[in-house]
């Protein structure tokens, strides 16, 4: 065989393919599309601002009338018994 024709064996190709494989690897994490998943873009319309606010409103309510229920009821089972003097 010549020097542009070298004889291929099994083990010659399995390790020019696992050096390539090791070659052309990338690790997931350092690519910039793996980074972007990590950051927000910002939002300077007025529109999302209100409706930001508006969720964080609904939210706020539920949760403070979901807490002043208890209260009530909290308040309702611990309260003092009256005795009735006549």
């Amino acid at each position: 065989m010549s020097e542009w024709c070298p004889v291929m064996t099994p083990e010659l190709i399995q390790e020019k393919i696992e050096t390539r494989k090791r070659n052309l690897k990338i690790d997931r994490k350092n690519t910039t599309k793996y980074q972007r998943t990590l950051t927000s873009a910002p939002d300077e319309r007025l529109s999302s601002k209100y409706m930001g606010v508006t969720g964080a409103l609904v939210i706020s309510l539920v949760a403070g009338f979901i807490v002043c229920i208890d209260l009530v009821n909290f308040s309702k089972k611990f309260k003092p018994a009256r005795v009735k003097i006549e």
